[in-house]
């Protein structure tokens, strides 16, 4: 019994080997009909973005608002990741003065020309206002998009208004109403400057004199200011921490605004461009302009479902810019120099100045 046993056992193991050697010749031979390939690699890469900060909302950050977008492409798309930095305008000229690039960049108006950046397509951005497109177009060519503003104000102490004696209606006034004031103030009555803030700006509306800078008006130290909108903001914060002064807040009339554009670098490549044009249709859609008035923003597309409730700023921002011209971002770039001269020049009273400077905002906003 025993023999039959291990003859049954010898028999059985004969023929798992002879299976095992089977399979092996079976399983080497269709590995060498079909050779093995690595599984296909999806495409990742990091596309950097610059938002360039000059001109701030009222409240909360551009930046911000930008991360948000870009991370909903994150969460929709294998392989892309986006990396957005917040830069100052020191910072960027020192990054580009060393040749640095990114592949997407938010900039304000007037910072640099169209050189580099990829031509976009006009016919895909048909929801916005033919100025806006004008604002971001070289030549024929559209290279960047204005995708938000923010409004010049006139600000004043009212402590020292009071004490050179210039009287100035509340809410919106226009340059002749401002000129008259002035012609009436005593500025030796406050032994401070009178003007503060943007030269252009004021040169621009016909003032006289000297033109602070707004860090002194921002510390008590000027009468009058004339800044972006978010200079308002930061003195009611100065005024929580008991350290700013009464004040209030005037819109202008016919002032241009302060314009965002974003635009994309003309060696990203085509899979980085394409994504880049995604994160700019995100940042023009409905729920992003609303993300962008919400901080206090003029929308580049503006509509009754934004929603824009005008009591968290001092005044209306979409009304302030309505109808207003902008200024082509790259022409202004080109003329920032001389615009700087003549703005001087015509706030030491050279009429000349003046009018070569309106004129050449003729040509800017043309």
């Amino acid at each position: 019994m025993k023999r039959f046993v291990v003859a049954i056992r010898i028999v059985v193991s004969m023929l798992v080997l002879a299976f095992m050697a089977l399979m092996s010749v079976s399983i080497a031979e269709t590995m060498l009909s079909h050779p093995s390939e690595p599984p296909e690699r999806k495409h990742a890469e990091i596309i950097t973005v610059w938002h360039v900060v000059r001109y701030k909302p009222y409240s909360g950050s551009v930046g911000t608002i930008i991360t948000e977008a870009a991370r909903s492409i994150e969460k929709d798309e294998y392989g892309v990741f986006f990396s957005v930095e917040a830069i100052t305008m020191q910072e960027y000229q020192k990054r580009t003065e060393l040749g640095e690039k990114p592949d997407v960049i938010s900039f304000p108006s007037g910072i640099r020309d169209a050189d580099g950046l990829y031509m976009l397509a006009k016919e895909d951005y048909t929801m916005l206002d033919e100025s806006l497109i004008n604002a971001g177009s070289h030549g024929d060519a559209l290279y960047a998009l204005c995708y938000a503003q923010s409004p010049c104000v006139l600000i004043e102490n009212n402590e020292l208004v009071k004490k050179a004696g210039v009287t100035l209606p509340e809410n919106e006034l226009d340059a002749e109403t401002i000129i008259k004031a002035l012609d009436n103030a005593d500025a030796g009555a406050i032994k401070r400057p009178l003007i503060s803030g943007r030269p252009e700006r004021w040169a621009m509306i016909g003032a006289c004199g000297e033109c602070a800078d707004t860090a002194l008006f921002k510390e008590g130290k000027a009468a009058l200011c004339i800044d972006d909108i978010r200079m308002a903001r930061d003195i009611s914060a100065l005024n929580e921490k008991g350290k700013g002064f009464n004040y209030t807040v005037h819109k202008l009339c016919n002032a241009y605004g302060n314009a965002q554009f974003i635009a994309i670098s003309a060696q990203a490549g085509e899979w980085k461009t394409e994504r880049a044009k995604k994160l700019i249709s995100i940042l023009l859609s409905e729920k992003y302009q609303q993300k962008l008035c919400s901080i206090g923003l003029c929308p580049a597309i503006i509509g009754d479902k934004l929603g824009f409730d005008g009591t968290k700023t001092p005044i209306d921002v979409i009304d302030a810019l309505a109808n207003t011209r902008l200024p082509n971002a790259f022409l202004l770039a080109r003329y920032s120099n001389a615009i700087d001269e003549e703005a001087q020049r015509a706030l030491e009273g050279d009429e000349q100045a003046r009018a070569s400077l309106n004129k050449r905002y003729e040509e800017l906003c043309g």
